[in-house]
């Protein structure tokens, strides 16, 4: 009889939770509560499982919380019966890092003859989602050939949409200007794409070992094996001085409406390592790197360390195993000789925006980088040293 009531209990309080949530009239953390609920009746099951549809509708935010639950109560039988929809609810999650998390749970907390079934489905359950693709793949990848095999052919089944989710912040300013209606869209899409398939060709590479890095302010970076392919808008300095110390890109083109107007940027170098010891890592060794540049008669402003890299091969971009100079054709930067290539190991600048000649009338000065400090102390620098040089004459 106990158990009979506890069973009505549990119904009548989840079915009370949905209705709570759906009539709106009430704050409340709609995760929290049907965590209690689960934890407080073993005989909650039942009745998650039968409104599992419903409880979906009621997530937008917060959903690793109760999926932890589900984990903590080994429901993985209800897991597997629900992944359709768990995905979905962390799609519509407003936390863009909670998809990634749920894989990471799931594959710390399941039991081995589980994961392979599931993991499977979630890739599918993300075939029309190359985003989510791209964030969730470094998890899944590895785990088994079966999941490698299929995340592959996925990515190479929607190479395209892949593409256009790259360029998708660059096509979503087109309608924040006048250029909607004169930008061929499908055509950089497809240019993208191509660069894609041709990274991977290049090194051997796949679709699946593309790597999400870390945003930026203007630009979308991907890792991809040995290279970085960066889509974003189009950068305040294209066309830009030449400096062994800027890292020499293989691509860097900007893409432009029928009006001729600049809107995006696509650029592909090899990879660097950004990680610098905290001892590195000081406003000195930054000055002194940026006075090299400056010495060289240029003006680097957005100066800081995020923007400087170490190299992990000679500064040349290599196409098929064959290095290569920069072309200001392909790339912006002026063909003057800047010398021999630096060696690994060296500090070089990896954003190229925001570089002028000394001279150029229209200088932006950033307010989040030390390049008006450096520049300050730079001419400090050389008045004291002209004022040195007079006095032993």
């Amino acid at each position: 009889m106990d158990t009979d009531i506890n069973r009505l209990i549990a119904k009548n309080r989840i079915l009370a939770l949905i209705n709570k949530e759906k009539d709106k009239k009430t704050k409340f953390d709609f995760a929290r509560e049907l965590s209690y609920i689960i934890r407080d009746n073993a005989d909650s099951k039942e009745y998650v499982d039968q409104y599992f549809s419903e409880i979906a509708k009621c997530f937008n935010t917060d959903t690793l919380d109760f999926l932890i639950i589900l984990f903590k109560n080994e429901w993985y039988d209800l897991i597997k019966k629900h992944i359709a929809s768990i995905i979905q609810m962390l799609q519509n999650d407003k936390n863009t890092k909670i998809l990634s998390a749920f894989c990471e749970e799931y594959l710390e907390q399941s039991p081995d003859n589980e994961k392979l079934d599931n993991l499977t489905e979630i890739v599918r359950c993300l075939e029309n989602s190359p985003g989510d693709l791209l964030i969730v793949a470094p998890k899944l990848r590895g785990y088994s050939e079966e999941t490698d095999r299929l995340l592959e052919e996925i990515m190479q089944k929607h190479s395209l949409d892949l593409a256009k989710y790259l360029f998708a912040r660059e096509r979503d300013t087109l309608y924040l200007k006048d250029l909607k209606d004169t930008v061929d869209v499908d055509g950089y899409s497809k240019f993208i794409e191509r660069i894609l398939l041709e990274i991977g060709k290049r090194q051997d590479s796949k679709l699946n070992d593309i790597k999400l890095l870390r945003q930026g302010a203007s630009a979308k970076p991907f890792e991809f094996k040995n290279m970085i392919l960066k889509v974003g808008l189009p950068p305040k300095t294209y066309n830009m001085p030449n400096s062994k110390y800027f890292l020499q890109p293989l691509i860097r083109v900007e893409l432009k409406s029928n009006k001729g107007e600049p809107f995006a940027c696509v650029e592909v170098t090899n990879k660097v390592d950004t990680n610098f010891p905290k001892e590195e890592k000081t406003k000195e060794n930054l000055y002194q790197f940026w006075k090299k540049i400056r010495d060289e008669g240029i003006i680097w402003t957005d100066v800081r360390w995020d923007n400087v890299g170490k190299l992990l091969q000679k500064n040349i971009p290599i196409q098929d195993g064959v290095e290569m100079y920069s072309d200001t054709n392909a790339t912006g930067l002026d063909n003057r000789d800047i010398g021999k290539p630096l060696e690994p190991g060296n500090l070089v600048v990896i954003d190229l925006d925001l570089i002028y000649k000394e001279n150029d009338p229209n200088i932006i000065w950033t307010l989040n980088g030390f390049g008006k400090e450096f520049e300050e102390r730079y001419q400090k620098e050389k008045q004291e040293e002209l004022e040195k040089t007079q006095d032993e004459r």
